[in-house]
């Protein structure tokens, strides 16, 4: 299986990536990097990206034949290239460049967040912009989706809190106060196994789901 990533070098982009390479399901990575992302895995290959708004088809040749997307490419702010444009160009310059008929629907997993709102018309008291820009990313996403049934299928992941193993205690609980938590681990192999199986239901996943199932998978 083919799986093409964004975002690998984040805290979440990261942990997901670590467990893309350790399944055995996913032969190959492509990961899509604004700078030179070396790695000495035989099955990780990277791209450099200068614009993520202008997919041309010197690159979109090389990862038309991937499986799967995991974009976890994202700041927490209202830039609404990171978080819209960016994401809405991939889809579709992929869509049109994806041999057809597929043997197998794309797998389409976007990082997105617990307090991302995506209603337009609610009032929120803290980063409205931010989270309904997210928000609205979201439901463009599933509409997408549902309009490309036949060979699509979306998944987004709202994640609370991530605590990494360097997270202290303190830190944790406070934040555990406002949100719900989860460790980096959990939402990779939640994610690294999303990918291959698709055992989950289309659409939005939340916290509790990927920590429960994330710790059943970091326990086989």
């Amino acid at each position: 299986m083919k799986v093409l990533i964004t975002g690998s070098t984040g805290t979440i982009g990261s942990a997901i990536f670590r467990h893309c390479l350790q399944h055995p399901g996913i032969t190959s990575i492509v990961t899509l990097t604004r700078r030179a992302f070396p790695s000495s895995n035989p099955k990780c290959t990277n791209i450099i990206i200068s614009d993520f708004k202008t997919w041309d088809a010197s690159i979109i040749v090389q990862i038309a034949d991937a499986d799967a997307m995991i974009w976890a490419l994202g700041t927490s702010d209202a830039n609404k290239d990171t978080n819209y444009n960016y994401i809405l160009a991939f889809q579709e310059a992929f869509l049109q460049a994806m041999p057809v008929p597929r043997r197998n629907r794309f797998r389409y997993v976007l990082l997105s967040g617990a307090l991302v709102e995506p209603d337009q018309n609610k009032t929120l008291w803290f980063m409205p912009a931010a989270r309904k820009l997210k928000g609205m990313t979201e439901n463009w996403s599933l509409e997408f989706a549902n309009e490309h049934v036949d060979v699509w299928q979306t998944f987004i992941i709202k994640p609370g809190g991530v605590a990494t193993a360097n997270t202290p205690a303190v830190a944790r609980m406070a934040a555990g106060l406002f949100m719900p938590m989860i460790r980096d681990e959990q939402v990779g192999a939640f994610v690294a196994d999303l990918v291959v199986n698709g055992e989950e239901r289309e659409g939005r996943i939340l916290n509790e789901r990927m920590a429960t199932k994330g710790t059943e998978l970091l326990n086989m």
